[in-house]
């Protein structure tokens, strides 16, 4: 419990960047527990350290099955073990951490399949079945199921025979269709309800799908399910929202979806993030954008292990992006990618609309979304700009090029809006370190305030913070006081000096025209400071 989001510490994350899985944090906890030795500094045994490393690696596969990111097959791992305890330990933390991801999100109804689902997994580990086995007899259920809406269409309702007589006739009189035939459409339909799970559609399943193809009314189909947690609305929404899909799926040529099924199927293929995003894609999109990741994955080594379609990046984004995504799916041609495998290439080259991104060490296919406006490019681009006005021109150009663009776009304008500032900022912080290195070269005092003047003018143009504005009449001031400084001081120096009144008198009056032409800078009060040192040398020389 303690170590089992170890897979998400940003910090370590970074560390080991290069050696992690960039999808599955159940794997890269695993792998950060034996590289920050984690266990040896809690002195644990070797085979507590063993069995830490399997829970932390397994913790989240109930949850990645239950939301169709895994296939069923993918529990074969744990149950490779063939260790009961092992198996039990893995469960009961998987259920637990289910349960606490969110209040009512594990209902009795779920939680008596995953019960289900450990039965048959004892069963197995004890050698009454084999996994084969047992879900052959699911798959010809599934297949007979298939068949007996594939002759509804075609014929109809046998007369004098109810919906449900109809599909409870075909669980036993389907003898005449060879069992490798209903074996091969079971797997089809088992594989359509991980369709189904990825879209968040889980208390559905195909066979409640058939009754309301065949017209079982709605109430009979929920009461037959027996469910204690789910309330009637939540099930007739989820059927509703299964047929749409289901729907959907058979509008697209059967060669499609048998490749769609057969790579869902078995533990091919693990995927991360998909249901976000498939919650915001219309249901033909939603199955499209799985069909082109699927071929994408067809890069890999089939033999090598499971391929993981990493869609989280995409997730992070979807929300704002779904309506330029859907757009651009809706123009994907399905004959042209598939007929074609230089336009599935492309999706590995591009650098905007769909695109692909292949680590072959880990086996990770990631797919993500570019809007064509680019804006991270135009961040960069704005980022090398020095001249303000050239900035100014740039930023308000793309604001305008933005708003034009038909999708969602208020987030980078923000994000715009931030680089214009940060970069304006940083230019007029250049300007001010100008300008006083300009002002310290600069002993007159008059020539320091017409400089003073023009870069006032020019900082209100530019758009000077105020903070830069103050900063700016500081370093003015701080110029205006140095210089009366030292003006002081060479009058205080020069003085102490004079014995002689005349030349007193003579050093006064070309003292008093500096100070009468540079009164407006000076002061007043500069001038009545100067004209007492001079009364004090006079008394002086006098009293010598």
């Amino acid at each position: 419990f303690i170590f089992h989001d170890l897979g998400l510490a940003p910090q370590l994350r970074e560390k080991y960047e290069d050696e992690i899985h960039p999808a599955d944090h159940a794997q890269t906890g695993r792998v950060l527990l034996e590289r920050e030795k984690l266990p040896s500094k809690y002195h644990m045994e070797t085979k507590t350290q063993e069995y830490l490393g399997i829970l932390v690696r397994y913790h989240d596969l109930l949850h990645h099955m239950i939301r169709g990111e895994f296939s069923i097959y993918a529990i074969q791992e744990i149950i490779g073990y063939k260790d009961k305890d092992l198996f039990d330990a893995i469960f009961v933390s998987s259920f637990v951490m289910f349960s606490a991801m969110q209040e009512g999100l594990m209902q009795e109804d779920l939680a008596r399949r995953l019960f289900q689902l450990r039965t048959v997994c004892h069963r197995i580990m004890k050698g009454e079945t084999t996994f084969e086995d047992h879900y052959r007899e699911v798959y010809i259920r599934r297949g007979k199921l298939f068949h007996a809406l594939e002759t509804y269409r075609r014929e109809g309702l046998p007369e004098k025979m109810t919906p449900m007589e109809y599909l409870e006739s075909w669980k036993v009189d389907a003898t005449e269709i060879e069992e490798d035939r209903l074996l091969r459409e079971g797997k089809r339909i088992y594989a359509m309800d991980r369709i189904l799970r990825l879209r968040a559609v889980r208390y559905v399943e195909f066979t409640d799908l058939a009754k309301l193809i065949v017209k079982v009314p709605l109430n009979y189909i929920y009461k037959k399910r027996i469910y204690s947690g789910i309330g009637y609305g939540s099930f007739e929404k989820q059927l509703f929202e299964a047929h749409r899909i289901y729907n959907a799926f058979l509008g697209f040529p059967k060669m499609v979806g048998d490749f769609i099924l057969e790579h869902l199927l078995t533990d091919e293929i693990r995927i991360f993030g998909y249901e976000k995003v498939g919650l915001y894609l219309n249901d033909r999109n939603m199955i499209k954008l799985l069909l082109v990741s699927l071929m994408g994955a067809q890069r890999f080594n089939p033999n090598e292990g499971a391929v993981c379609l990493n869609f989280l990046d995409l997730a992070g984004k979807i929300e704002k992006r779904y309506e330029a995504l859907n757009d651009l799916l809706a123009y994907v041609s399905i004959e042209k990618l598939w007929n074609s495998k230089s336009h599935l290439n492309h999706l590995f080259k591009a650098k905007t609309g769909l695109v692909m991104r292949c680590n072959e060490s880990q086996r990770v296919l990631t797919i993500d979304f570019m809007d064509r406006f680019n804006i991270s490019q135009k961040i960069s681009y704005m980022d090398t700009i020095t001249d303000v006005e050239h900035l100014k021109k740039y930023y308000h150009y793309s604001l305008r090029a933005l708003r034009k663009y038909p999708f969602q776009t208020e987030d980078y304008e923000m994000r715009m809006e931030e680089a214009y500032d940060k970069k304006l900022k940083e230019i007029t912080g250049l300007l001010l370190e100008q300008a006083k290195q300009q002002l310290a070269l600069i002993k007159d005092l008059k020539e320091i305030h017409e400089l003073y003047s023009e870069l006032t003018d020019q900082a209100l143009e530019i758009g000077f913070t105020k903070n830069q504005m103050y900063g700016l009449s500081d370093l003015y001031e701080v110029r205006k006081d140095q210089l009366r400084r030292e003006k002081l001081n060479e009058i205080n120096g020069l003085i102490e000096t004079i014995s002689d009144l005349k030349d007193l008198k003579d050093y006064w009056d070309g003292t008093k025209g500096y100070l009468m032409q540079n009164r407006p800078f000076l002061g007043k009060e500069f001038e009545n400071l100067i004209a007492k040192k001079f009364d004090e040398a006079a008394r002086r020389i006098e009293a010598c």
